[in-house]
């Protein structure tokens, strides 16, 4: 899990795009007469989210009328969005850009809208409203944000990580699959900001991270002693594993600190189960 560098263009600007490439005239004729009311919303967002404080957002009657219009410009598909999607992803680190960072599980194939689009319809298509999901992590935050009308989970563009590892798992034996995973949060030495750890713990609980991250490291055990195997065999356990490890930390830089599979690749291979797997 890595933050991701925002759309820095004109947030405005884009929305004109997006409106432009509608082909319903009529549709364009009703929502210029918001341009001028929109315009200075947009620019309220982009000083909130600077300011990291959205929250100070409110829900506007105003957009009630042009509700239907306003949702009508976001398509996943759209070539706007498609557009967004790419310019995102070029001004990424490539080993960040094509994965949901919600989860880093799941590849993104979806957009959530920050702050939802029922409630603010006007912000359906502000760039940086959109931040790239898988729509698994998508229908999460839905479901949560239908059930409390809030989305106490990170926002990766402006909720800055600590650059300390948070994210640790326990190898343990299992009479079923032969080895087994669970996943825990710890703020270790307090280094942490208490407000951000509960946001992070938050984040990871909604999503159901824990779980899913459980399921997701049952694959990697035969992929990891496949690996492992023909240099076991040639260098002794040891060995191999100093070998791995090396790598696992250079990804764990690249990918970030807490990126489940690399943690679970190291805790693997420091665990006697999974030693006894390879000898």
């Amino acid at each position: 899990m890595k933050n991701l560098s925002a759309y820095a263009d004109s947030s405005f600007d884009y929305y004109s795009g997006a409106k432009e490439r509608k082909q319903s005239e009529d549709l364009k004729n009703r929502l210029i007469k918001i341009d001028l009311t929109l315009c200075a919303d947009f620019d309220d967002y982009d000083k909130c989210f600077y300011a990291r404080a959205l929250n100070n957002l409110q829900i506007k009657s105003i957009y009630n009328s042009y509700k239907e219009d306003l949702l009508s410009l976001y398509s996943y598909k759209s070539f706007m969005i498609q557009k967004l999607k790419d310019r995102i992803i070029s001004i990424n680190p490539k080993t960040v850009s094509n994965t949901c960072q919600y989860c880093t599980i799941n590849s993104f194939n979806s957009m959530d809208h920050v702050l939802p689009k029922s409630d603010f319809p006007q912000f359906s298509v502000h760039p940086k409203n959109l931040f790239p999901s898988c729509t698994e992590c998508n229908s999460y935050m839905s479901k949560v944000y239908e059930q409390t009308g809030s989305k106490p989970f990170l926002n990766l563009y402006i909720d800055v990580l600590p650059d300390v590892q948070y994210l640790f798992v326990d190898v343990i034996a299992d009479a079923f699959t032969g080895v087994n995973f669970n996943y825990n949060l710890i703020n270790c030495d307090d280094l942490i900001d208490e407000e951000i750890f509960k946001q992070i713990e938050s984040h990871y609980t909604r999503l159901n991270l824990f779980i899913r991250m459980k399921k997701a490291s049952i694959e990697i055990i035969d992929e990891l002693i496949n690996d492992m195997k023909p240099i076991v065999r040639r260098y002794g356990y040891e060995i191999a594993k100093d070998m791995a490890i090396d790598g696992i930390n250079e990804n764990l830089i690249a990918y970030g600190k807490n990126h489940w599979r690399f943690i679970c690749q190291k805790t693997l291979l420091n665990s006697q189960i999974f030693k006894n797997k390879c000898l």
